[in-house]
C-alpha cells in the first residue's frame, strides 16, 4: 500500500511539472490568465494561431474591455487569417482580483502587457509575430510600453487606432473641433440645446486645463459622437454588443458596466495632463496609423504629432472619412480592417 501511494505521488508530481501543449489551429478558441500583482487577467486567443501572427488588441478606458472588438466582421474577416488577442487589464473588463488600488499604475499595466507578450511566446512559440494595436486609452499604455527597455524588440509594429497619446494636445484638438462643429451644427438648427452648452462650456475653457475641465471634455466628445450627422455608425449598435457578450459567454453585468467605476486613480493620473510624445523618436518598429475625420474624443490631427516625432523606418497615417471614435466597427471598418490587414501582412 505503502509503495502504491508513493506510486501515485510520484505520477501526479511528474504531470504536474509537464509543460502545457498547446496545438496551433486554424481556428482556435484559447483562453486563459496572467496572474500579476494581485489580479488575474484574461486573455482570450480567437482565430488562426497556426499563422504564427497575432494581433493584440490593447482596449479603451482605463477600465473598459477587450473583447467588444470582437465583431462577426472581425471573426469572419480577420481570425480567418490570423490570430486576434483579447487581453482585458487589471480592474478593467472580467478581470479578477481585489481592487489593487497601490497597482494602478501606469507602470504595473506595462509591466502586464509585457508579461502577456512572454505568456503568448511562451504558448505558441518564440517565434511567432506580435502586433499590437492601441486605441484610444490603449493608444497611450501602448506607446508608454513601446518606449520602455527593449520592448519593441518583442513586437514587429504598432498600430495606433483613435489613441490617445497626448492628452493636452488631444484637449486642444477636441475643443477646436467641438467649437468649429457646434457653430455649423446651431446654425443649421440640428441639436443646438445640447451643441450651445458644448460651444458655452469650451469657450469658457483657458489652457492648461484642470482635470475636471479635461473629464468635462471627454464627456462632451463622447456626446458629440452620437449627434454628428457625418457618422453613420461611429460605435457598434447596443444589439451587437450584446451578441458578442452572449456568444463569448460573458456576464451581461459586464455589458452595463463596462468601465470599471473603480479604475479612478489612474483616470485622475492621465485626465492631470500626460503625455508620451517626448518620447516617441524612440520609437523604430513599423507603424500604422488609423483615425477617424470625425472623432472628438481622440481627433484626427494626434496622428501628425506622432508622425512628426517617431523614428520609423515605415509610417503610414491614413483617416477615415466616414468614422469617430469608434473607426474599427463603424461604416467604415472595412476599410480599416483592410489597412490592418495589410500592414501585418507586410511586416510579419
Amino acid at each position: 500500500m505503502k509503495q502504491l501511494l508513493i506510486l501515485l505521488l510520484t505520477s501526479l508530481l511528474i504531470t504536474s511539472c509537464q509543460k502545457e501543449k498547446i496545438s496551433l489551429a486554424a481556428n482556435a478558441h484559447d483562453t486563459f490568465f496572467l496572474e500579476n500583482r494581485g489580479s488575474a487577467m484574461p486573455i482570450r486567443v480567437h482565430g488562426n494561431t497556426a499563422s504564427k501572427t497575432f494581433i493584440m488588441m490593447i482596449h479603451g478606458g482605463p477600465g473598459g474591455d477587450a473583447i467588444v472588438y470582437r465583431s462577426e466582421y472581425v471573426k469572419s474577416n480577420v481570425e480567418s487569417e490570423f490570430a486576434m488577442v483579447y487581453w482585458d487589464q487589471r480592474n478593467s473588463g472580467a478581470s479578477q482580483g481585489n481592487r489593487n488600488r497601490q497597482y494602478d499604475d501606469i507602470a504595473y499595466f506595462i509591466e502586464d502587457f509585457e508579461k502577456v507578450i512572454t505568456v503568448l511566446k511562451h504558448r505558441y512559440g518564440s517565434d511567432i509575430s506580435i502586433f499590437v494595436n492601441g486605441h484610444s486609452w490603449g493608444g497611450f499604455l501602448t506607446p508608454a510600453f513601446l518606449q520602455k527597455g527593449n520592448n519593441q524588440q518583442q513586437v514587429k509594429g504598432w498600430i495606433q487606432s483613435a489613441g490617445a497619446h497626448n492628452i493636452p494636445l488631444l484637449n486642444q484638438y477636441a475643443i477646436q473641433m467641438l467649437l468649429e462643429k457646434a457653430s455649423i451644427e446651431i446654425a443649421a438648427g440640428r441639436n443646438t440645446e445640447k451643441w450651445t452648452e458644448i460651444k458655452d462650456y469650451c469657450e469658457g475653457i483657458t489652457l492648461p486645463m484642470s482635470n475636471e475641465e479635461s473629464r468635462q471634455i471627454n464627456i462632451y466628445s463622447a456626446e458629440a459622437q452620437t449627434i454628428t450627422p457625418e457618422i453613420p455608425k461611429g460605435i457598434p449598435a447596443a444589439r451587437d454588443i450584446y451578441q458578442i457578450y452572449t456568444e463569448n459567454h460573458l456576464p451581461l453585468i459586464q455589458l452595463f458596466f463596462p468601465y470599471n467605476p473603480v479604475t479612478g486613480s489612474l483616470a485622475d493620473w492621465l485626465f492631470q495632463g500626460q503625455e508620451v510624445s517626448t518620447g516617441m523618436s524612440t520609437i523604430t518598429v513599423p507603424t500604422l496609423l488609423l483615425f477617424g475625420k470625425w472623432d472628438f474624443v481622440c481627433p484626427a490631427p494626434l496622428a501628425d504629432d506622432i508622425e512628426q516625432r517617431i523614428q520609423s523606418s515605415f509610417v503610414r497615417k491614413r483617416v477615415l472619412e466616414n468614422s469617430g471614435h469608434g473607426l474599427m466597427a463603424g461604416a467604415d471598418k472595412e476599410v480599416y480592417w483592410e489597412e490592418v490587414l495589410d500592414f501585418v501582412r507586410r511586416f510579419r
